[in-house]
């Protein structure tokens, strides 16, 4: 799945952008829905009630955040050069389904939360239409959070090069009472090991 989807997003290369913003979904959407940006942005990941993703049209996306810049509103670009989870990523449907269409999704020995759905999944909703859902949908990462907070406390452990969605993560876990813990597991500039070993 990784293998094709990454050759496949090389068509559009260069042709997009995404940022994050410190605004909720709600308020992120009716700011998208004036003309200057309808079609040309949208809400590509739900991060937090205060966070989120945009992505679109590469001049779109830096009109909008100088003027969020404007209002003292935090927003930052996040180093990509394509704009996945949005009508960028439409023309490569086709090829991506029938590129996948081999795959014959099984149930997992373990049930996982979808950030497709935000609901439970058992693996066998993994089939090449879901894949590409996975790349053309906004990324539901609040509902899982909450989801799997509101099960029990839990310790979540953020494994990327960078805390950004560490961040997101201690902000729902404040919000649904202050259970649990959040680590993250590396960050940038930061020796790794001394870093793994902190956060052990």
């Amino acid at each position: 799945v990784v293998c094709r989807r990454s050759a496949l997003l090389k068509r559009i290369a260069g042709h997009g952008a995404m940022a994050l913003v410190s605004l909720g979904a709600k308020e992120m959407n009716q700011r998208l829905s004036v003309p200057a940006y309808a079609e040309r942005l949208g809400v590509a990941a739900l991060n937090s009630p205060d966070s989120t993703v945009i992505a679109g049209d590469v001049m779109a996306v830096e009109t909008l955040l100088a003027a969020l810049t404007e209002e003292g509103i935090f927003s930052r670009r996040i180093d990509v050069d394509f704009a996945s989870h949005g009508p960028h990523v439409d023309s490569l449907e086709g090829d991506l389904v029938a590129g996948l269409g081999g795959i014959a999704p099984r149930q997992a020995a373990l049930e996982f939360r979808s950030t497709v759905t935000g609901e439970i999944a058992d693996g066998t909703e993994l089939d090449a239409e879901y894949w590409f859902a996975n790349l053309r949908q906004p990324v539901r990462f609040a509902d899982v959070i909450e989801g799997l907070w509101s099960e029990s406390p839990c310790l979540m452990v953020e494994m990327s090069p960078h805390p950004l969605l560490g961040f997101a993560m201690e902000e729902l876990r404040l919000a649904a009472g202050g259970q649990g813990g959040t680590l993250v597991s590396l960050q940038r500039e930061k020796p790794e090991l001394a870093t793994l070993q902190e956060a052990l």
